[in-house]
């Protein structure tokens, strides 16, 4: 199973991609403080789900191969 099939997948990084052009509208003021921690806050989520994917499909693997 790929990460990229779960819903959760595609909703969290079409998120991540709203975030990150909403925070272009932000003050200039902002771009290396609040902005730059809630782009990465947002991203992490896409990679949270995939490395979570890829940990229970590896799991899994590892149980089928031993028995």
């Amino acid at each position: 199973m790929s990460f990229k099939s779960l819903l959760a997948y595609p909703k969290a990084f079409s998120l991540a991609m709203e975030i990150f052009q909403e925070s272009k509208t932000f003050p200039k003021t902002e771009k290396f403080a609040l902005t730059s921690q809630i782009i990465r806050s947002s991203g992490s989520v896409c990679f949270a789900i995939a490395v979570a994917c890829e940990y229970i499909s590896g799991t899994t693997n590892r149980i089928t191969a031993s028995e």
